[in-house]
């Protein structure tokens, strides 16, 4: 398995990712975001019903913000005004890999025959503010899903892998969301 990282393929496994939650959860509305500090964001959302923790899902890239597309996975789908539980943000792509941004796109597949899945680089969790959970917590919390040695450029990383763009998407995104909460309901400062 490798992270992907050229404009190409991130553009190809970003189309299949909005074409699953359509195919899972109907058409996108228009959903309005917030994020510190009270920055407002409009984003094309699912409302997810039926599943214990996931209420809604934004995706898409607001004018004049960083080179990522949002994803955004919320606990309360029933707002007028969501805010993330947690952001699974993926880069556009370059030359080499975005290793600030968390979220990232894995492909297990051949040239041509591509199986993408979804990630998380597990380095950081913002729990109010600017404190964060330590990597060892977030990778303890989600040790099943830890996959290490996966190709991330040059190098090897380990991956918090969320689940394949595919039929279950929706059911593992719920899944993480319900570790991320349990993650943020556990977690107390560090003195």
């Amino acid at each position: 398995m490798r992270i992907v990282f050229t404009p190409d393929e991130v553009k190809m496994a970003l189309k299949a990712l909005r074409d699953q939650f359509t195919a899972a959860l109907g058409p996108p509305r228009a959903g309005v975001w917030t994020v510190p500090p009270a920055t407002a964001i409009q984003l094309d959302t699912w409302r997810v019903l039926g599943k214990p923790t996931l209420g809604a899902i934004g995706f898409g890239r607001p004018m004049n913000k960083r080179k990522c597309m949002y994803l955004f996975l919320a606990s309360d789908g029933g707002s007028s005004v969501l805010t993330p539980t947690v952001e699974v943000n993926i880069p556009d792509g370059g030359t080499t890999p975005d290793r600030k941004t968390q979220g990232c796109i894995c492909d297990e597949g051949t040239p041509g025959n591509s199986t993408f899945w979804i990630g998380h680089r597990g380095t950081r969790l913002t729990v109010a503010g600017d404190q964060r959970i330590e990597k060892e917590e977030i990778q303890r919390e989600m040790r099943e899903s830890v996959r290490d040695g996966i190709q991330d450029g040059d190098k090897k990383s380990e991956i918090i892998v969320i689940g394949q763009i595919g039929p279950t998407l929706v059911s593992k995104l719920d899944s993480f969301v319900e570790a991320v909460q349990r993650l943020k309901q556990s977690w107390s400062p560090k003195p």
